[in-house]
């Protein structure tokens, strides 16, 4: 009975795999924190190029060019995948009238499961006139 005994001690005492199942519980959540990460990264950056987008289609829309052109420019300098859409309009704040442009983009994420339509990103420029 004691053989039995001070292999069960041995066994209590051991150390052997204990790194093993830490790095098993930490790893999981250390990957999600870094996939977060880099998504969120590449929202940031599909926002500053919508935004950038934008302001190449608010200066076409100052020096006169037609909404098609523009529409075609802010398609042009958009450097994501995909179309967007410029939509113009009218606005007035106060007395003062505004020519709009919105421009949308529709994000998809690359974590499954987070949202499965995914989310829309969206700009607004205006000036005046």
């Amino acid at each position: 009975m004691i053989p039995k005994l001070s292999m069960l001690v041995r066994f209590a005492r051991g150390q052997r795999g204990a790194a093993a199942v830490e790095f098993a519980m930490i790893c999981l959540p250390l990957i999600v924190l870094l996939v977060g990460t880099i998504e969120f990264g590449r929202v940031l950056h599909l926002r500053n190029n919508l935004a950038y987008a934008a302001d190449v289609g608010v200066r076409a829309m100052i020096i006169g060019k037609p909404d098609e052109e523009v529409a075609a420019l802010v398609n042009a300098a958009f450097s994501g995948a995909g179309e967007l859409t410029p939509q113009f309009g009218n606005t007035a704040v106060g007395t003062a009238h505004f020519r709009t442009l919105t421009v949308t983009y529709s994000v998809s994420l690359l974590i499954p499961g987070l949202s499965p339509d995914g989310f829309t990103l969206e700009i607004e420029r205006g000036l005046p006139g």
